[in-house]
């Protein structure tokens, strides 16, 4: 029903972006929070080990790009989640023009973050 795609299977030059260690994720979770106030929802597993963020797109309903931290397994993951059309199999050109603007939009704000931590 839906897909879930790594940053780095959409652009191989974001692969940087799924190197950095736990702590830059964790910091990463604050500052999606911040920018995505009202388009963010934050999901937690009992145990506190996992914790999702989800940003929400305004112009497509179809699509939430998406950060996992796992403590358990001492990594994160950054994707884009995206509904399959029916009868479009896993056409990348007509879901890459829906949500294109999502993505943009989220990287800037991982890419923001990076520069942060450079200063």
């Amino acid at each position: 029903m839906v897909s879930v795609e790594p940053l780095s299977a959409v652009d191989p030059q974001l692969l940087p972006l799924l190197s950095k260690p736990l702590q830059w994720y964790q910091g990463l979770t604050r500052v999606l929070q911040s920018k995505y106030q009202e388009r963010h929802r934050s999901l937690t597993s009992n145990d506190g080990n996992i914790q999702h963020v989800v940003v929400l797109s305004s112009t497509c309903s179809d699509a939430f790009m998406m950060l996992s931290i796992n403590l358990h397994h001492q990594k994160a993951e950054l994707c884009c989640v995206y509904k399959q059309l029916k009868g479009e199999g896993s056409s990348r050109a007509s879901i890459d023009c829906r949500i294109q603007g999502l993505i943009q939009d989220f990287v800037n704000a991982c890419c923001f973050h990076l520069w942060c931590g450079l200063l």
